[in-house]
Protein backbone atom coordinates (compact mmCIF):
# COMPACT_ATOMS: atom_id res chain seq x y z
CA UNK A 1 0.00 0.00 0.00
CA UNK A 2 1.27 3.47 -0.81
CA UNK A 3 1.13 6.20 1.80
CA UNK A 4 -0.82 9.29 0.73
CA UNK A 5 -0.93 12.06 3.32
CA UNK A 6 -4.41 13.20 2.24
CA UNK A 7 -6.04 9.76 2.28
CA UNK A 8 -4.17 7.83 4.94
CA UNK A 9 -4.23 7.62 8.69
CA UNK A 10 -1.18 6.82 10.80
CA UNK A 11 -0.78 5.12 14.15
CA UNK A 12 2.38 6.12 16.00
CA UNK A 13 3.34 3.50 18.56
CA UNK A 14 6.17 2.04 20.66
CA UNK A 15 7.61 -0.52 18.26
CA UNK A 16 9.51 -2.33 21.03
CA UNK A 17 6.36 -3.08 23.03
CA UNK A 18 4.83 -6.53 22.34
CA UNK A 19 1.35 -5.30 23.34
CA UNK A 20 1.61 -2.31 20.99
CA UNK A 21 2.89 -4.48 18.14
CA UNK A 22 0.13 -7.06 18.56
CA UNK A 23 -2.45 -4.25 18.63
CA UNK A 24 -0.97 -2.94 15.37
CA UNK A 25 -1.27 -6.35 13.71
CA UNK A 26 -4.88 -6.61 14.89
CA UNK A 27 -5.65 -3.21 13.38
CA UNK A 28 -4.07 -4.27 10.07
CA UNK A 29 -6.30 -7.37 9.98
CA UNK A 30 -9.51 -5.63 11.10
CA UNK A 31 -9.30 -2.36 9.17
CA UNK A 32 -10.74 -1.59 5.78
CA UNK A 33 -9.10 1.83 5.81
CA UNK A 34 -5.67 2.99 4.74
CA UNK A 35 -3.98 2.92 8.12
CA UNK A 36 -0.21 3.06 8.33
CA UNK A 37 2.10 2.60 11.30
CA UNK A 38 5.20 4.45 12.37
CA UNK A 39 7.37 4.00 15.45
CA UNK A 40 7.46 6.91 17.85
CA UNK A 41 11.25 6.82 17.67
CA UNK A 42 11.29 7.58 13.92
CA UNK A 43 12.16 10.95 12.43
CA UNK A 44 8.88 10.70 10.50
CA UNK A 45 6.96 10.62 13.82
CA UNK A 46 8.92 13.54 15.20
CA UNK A 47 8.25 15.60 12.06
CA UNK A 48 4.58 14.67 11.70
CA UNK A 49 3.73 15.09 15.37
CA UNK A 50 6.04 18.10 15.67
CA UNK A 51 7.86 16.56 18.61
CA UNK A 52 11.06 18.38 19.45
CA UNK A 53 11.88 16.74 22.76
CA UNK A 54 13.45 13.39 23.54
CA UNK A 55 10.73 11.02 22.38
CA UNK A 56 12.04 8.18 24.52
CA UNK A 57 11.44 10.01 27.76
CA UNK A 58 8.34 12.14 27.33
CA UNK A 59 6.18 10.31 24.79
CA UNK A 60 7.28 6.67 24.92
CA UNK A 61 4.12 5.67 26.82
CA UNK A 62 1.82 7.40 24.34
CA UNK A 63 -0.16 6.24 21.36
CA UNK A 64 -0.86 8.84 18.70
CA UNK A 65 -3.28 8.62 15.80
CA UNK A 66 -3.00 11.06 12.92
CA UNK A 67 -5.99 11.48 10.61
CA UNK A 68 -7.39 14.38 8.58
CA UNK A 69 -4.61 16.69 9.84
CA UNK A 70 -5.65 16.02 13.44
CA UNK A 71 -3.65 14.30 16.14
CA UNK A 72 -5.36 12.13 18.74
CA UNK A 73 -3.58 10.79 21.81
CA UNK A 74 -4.07 7.83 24.16
CA UNK A 75 -7.74 7.03 24.89
CA UNK A 76 -9.08 9.35 22.19
CA UNK A 77 -6.67 7.76 19.70
CA UNK A 78 -7.98 4.31 20.63
CA UNK A 79 -11.57 5.45 20.08
CA UNK A 80 -10.77 6.97 16.68
CA UNK A 81 -8.92 3.82 15.59
CA UNK A 82 -11.75 1.57 16.75
CA UNK A 83 -14.20 3.52 14.59
CA UNK A 84 -12.24 2.34 11.54
CA UNK A 85 -12.21 -1.35 12.45
CA UNK A 86 -14.46 -3.90 10.86
CA UNK A 87 -15.87 -6.92 12.63
CA UNK A 88 -18.44 -7.25 15.32
CA UNK A 89 -16.28 -7.42 18.40
CA UNK A 90 -18.33 -6.14 21.30
CA UNK A 91 -15.19 -4.96 23.09
CA UNK A 92 -14.70 -2.36 20.35
CA UNK A 93 -18.17 -0.96 20.90
CA UNK A 94 -17.78 -1.00 24.69
CA UNK A 95 -14.59 1.03 24.48
CA UNK A 96 -16.42 3.69 22.48
CA UNK A 97 -18.94 4.32 25.26
CA UNK A 98 -16.34 4.63 28.04
CA UNK A 99 -15.75 8.32 28.80
CA UNK A 100 -12.39 9.43 27.40
CA UNK A 101 -11.20 10.58 30.84
CA UNK A 102 -11.68 7.07 32.22
CA UNK A 103 -10.20 5.45 29.11
CA UNK A 104 -7.14 7.71 29.42
CA UNK A 105 -6.69 6.62 33.05
CA UNK A 106 -6.90 2.93 32.08
CA UNK A 107 -4.59 3.57 29.13
CA UNK A 108 -1.97 5.26 31.34
CA UNK A 109 -2.05 2.41 33.88
CA UNK A 110 -1.50 -0.19 31.17
CA UNK A 111 1.11 1.92 29.34
CA UNK A 112 3.06 2.51 32.53
CA UNK A 113 3.28 -1.23 33.25
CA UNK A 114 3.31 -2.69 29.74
CA UNK A 115 7.00 -3.63 29.63
CA UNK A 116 6.80 -5.33 33.01
CA UNK A 117 3.65 -7.23 31.98
CA UNK A 118 4.43 -8.03 28.33
CA UNK A 119 8.21 -7.67 28.02
CA UNK A 120 10.14 -5.64 25.50
CA UNK A 121 11.45 -6.43 22.02
CA UNK A 122 15.05 -5.70 21.10
CA UNK A 123 13.84 -4.55 17.68
CA UNK A 124 10.55 -4.11 15.87
CA UNK A 125 9.05 -7.47 14.83
CA UNK A 126 9.59 -8.35 11.19
CA UNK A 127 5.87 -9.06 10.67
CA UNK A 128 5.06 -5.38 11.12
CA UNK A 129 7.98 -3.91 9.19
CA UNK A 130 7.31 -6.17 6.19
CA UNK A 131 3.56 -5.56 6.19
CA UNK A 132 3.59 -2.71 3.66
CA UNK A 133 1.85 -0.51 6.23
CA UNK A 134 5.01 0.59 8.02
CA UNK A 135 6.58 4.06 7.67
CA UNK A 136 10.06 4.47 9.09
CA UNK A 137 11.88 7.40 7.54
Amino acid sequence: MIYNENESAIIFFDELCPLCSKWSLLVIKQSNSKIFFSPLSSNFAKRTLKLDTNINSKYSDSLFFYKDNRIFKEGKAIKEIIKLLSGHFIIYKLLLIIPTVILNYIYKMIAKNRHRLFGRYKECPISITKSGYFIYK
